[in-house]
Formats: structure tokens, sequence, C-alpha cells
């Protein structure tokens, strides 16, 4: 398992099986926000990921705060 690059939380990914993340459209402008190092190799948590969806504007002032 691998931690999520937003808020460090596992993101419960399993990529050698069955997972979440393979069934689920993740919207480019969330994918344009991972540090480079995370790109094609870090897995977005479910709650990352809904939190995006419900209000982009919110997510993204609050993870620019953390970085």
């Amino acid at each position: 398992m691998m931690n999520c690059p937003f808020c460090s939380a596992s993101n419960l990914c399993d990529r050698n099986g069955e997972c979440w993340c393979f069934v689920v459209a993740i919207p480019a402008s969330l994918l344009c926000l991972l540090p480079k190092s995370s790109v094609g190799r870090d897995c977005i948590c479910q709650s990352c990921l809904e939190r995006y969806k419900s209000d982009p504007d919110a997510f993204v002032i609050e993870y620019k705060a953390r970085v």
C-alpha cells in the first residue's frame, strides 16, 4: 500500500490486484495538481478524490496551504 500524495493517508491501493482506482474517473484537473514526482507512481485516496469532486476550489486552497 502507498500513501496519497495530497493527504499522506493510506490510499488503499492494490496495484497487483483489483483496486478501486482502476474503475473510477480521476479528473484531469486533479491529476494536474500532483507533484511531478508522484505522476504515474502514486495513487490518490478516495477521500481526497471525493473532497475534490465536491468542491475543487476548496480542495486546491487546502492542498496549496500544505505545500
